[in-house]
């Protein structure tokens, strides 16, 4: 059965409306007898037929804001067409649906004609066959009628429609907002779905707001709701492209000992451990990141924990191994500038280049005297001038040294000797009464034979 409306006192074929071509007349031949069964349909009475005869479609709920072309404009609706998405980057395919005309003005009606844009937010929506049918209400006002008041307030509380409303001050508990027709009232923690930002940053500004309750005058408002709604929507848009390995943009939302976390995007988090925030491990990572700032990370796991899904992700993987490049003054034989990074009993790290730690082991701190720990010689975050002995590029290892090269832990003999040599040399024994005396004698003695 194909619709048909009225347009300019013409029947109009709506299905046609979303076709490239126009679709082929159908011609009855004399041996032939093809029936076309046709509705003829105006806006007012299009909406009441269509939803008799729906059913949900997942993921459309009421408050997703879409793109739509007008049709017509009747007495009291407006048909309007689309193929379009949602705010939330939902794809909806093809659309048809009503808004009354009580969300316009005299004046904007008669600027509306076939083909007009318009941004309208979903009051409900059911599917019959092919077609989404939609039912909106317009952006502008976010509820239904001009003169707004308590019961346009209470139509969108019921609905789910987000209203427009700017905010004028901060009192005790929140902040207040100018609605049409209404004062609303917003506690802070329902400002942001977010951490709080300085007043500063809200009043002045138009919002749109969830209605949360309306008792008499008293109208609450959360921003926060509609927030984690289009996040969670996002989220599930994100879920769906979302891969291991792939390489994506993020934003630092908190820094702990242990990693960092960071959204993906419409709050959907990930956290990158501390051996995965970078090929450097020097500084402490609140050293190392701001919040807010863009990272590039890359998805390591998605597995289900606790009934939620847990990400994690890694900077350090997101970047060329710097390995892959090693600077050319990192050579064996070489002496080249490092920062002690971290102290182990055997030794220090240093970080000669951005990812490249190289060992200086305790026996190599000195050619003068025994070091028994690192401590005694190097201490974390010190400059210091090293000459490397080894690059092992298959085990990834560097080898570094605070010795000179002429430097031996014991000190080098000219020549052998013969064991019957006498070398010469001083001994100096205390003399400590008679078995001092004797005991001086007896060398004495010995060295004159």
């Amino acid at each position: 059965m194909s619709k048909k409306m009225m347009v300019d006192g013409k029947p109009v074929d709506f299905n046609s409306l979303f076709e490239d071509e126009a679709p082929e007349e159908i011609s009855t031949n004399s041996g032939e007898n093809v029936e076309t069964e046709t509705a003829l349909l105006n806006p007012d009475e299009w909406w009441k037929e269509i939803k008799s005869e729906t059913f949900a479609r997942k993921n459309v709920r009421p408050g997703d804001l879409i793109e739509v072309v007008v049709i017509t404009v009747g007495t009291d609706n407006i048909l309007f067409a689309g193929q379009s998405e949602s705010s939330s980057g939902h794809n909806y395919g093809r659309l048809e649906g009503v808004i009354s005309c009580d969300d316009f003005t005299a004046q904007e009606i008669t600027e509306l004609k076939s083909g007009s844009p318009l941004k309208i937010y979903v009051v409900s929506a059911a599917r019959k066959g092919e077609v989404l049918s939609v039912e909106g209400s317009r952006e502008a006002r976010g509820v239904k009628g001009a003169g707004g008041g308590a019961d346009s307030l209470r139509d969108a509380q019921a609905s789910g429609i987000p209203v427009s409303g700017k905010v004028t001050g901060e009192n005790k508990g929140g902040y207040e907002v100018a609605l049409q027709g209404a004062k609303g009232f917003v506690p802070f923690s329902q400002m942001d779905s977010g951490p709080r930002l300085a007043a500063d940053q809200y009043i002045g500004q138009t919002f749109q707001f969830r209605v949360t309750r309306v008792d008499g005058r008293n109208v609450v408002l959360s921003r926060a709701a509609l927030q984690r709604e289009e996040q969670e929507a996002g989220r599930e848009a994100l879920l769906g492209s979302l891969e291991v390995g792939q390489v994506v943009s993020a934003v630092l939302r908190k820094i702990e000992s242990f990693g960092l976390f960071v959204d993906l995007g419409s709050g959907l988090s990930a956290l990158v451990p501390q051996s995965e925030a970078g090929w450097s491990r020097g500084q402490a990572l609140h050293s190392r990141f701001t919040l807010g700032e863009s990272v590039t990370v890359k998805i390591l796991k998605m597995e289900p924990f606790q009934g939620k899904l847990r990400i994690s992700a890694s900077i350090k993987q997101a970047d060329a191994d710097p390995w892959d490049n090693i600077p050319d003054g990192i050579t064996p034989g070489r002496q080249v500038q490092g920062t002690v990074t971290r102290l182990a009993e055997f030794g220090a790290f240093v970080e000669l280049a951005p990812g490249l730690d190289a060992l200086l082991h305790v026996s190599e701190m000195s050619g003068k005297r025994r070091i028994n720990r690192p401590a005694e010689v190097v201490q974390a975050g010190q400059q210091i001038a090293v000459r490397v002995i080894a690059v092992d590029r298959i085990k990834k290892r560097i080898s570094v040294s605070l010795k000179d090269e002429a430097d031996q832990t014991v000190t080098s003999i000219s020549k052998p000797h013969d064991p019957e040599d006498v070398v010469p040399s001083t001994i100096s024994i205390p003399a400590k009464g008679n078995s001092g005396s004797v005991l001086a004698a007896a060398f004495f003695k010995a060295g004159k034979k």
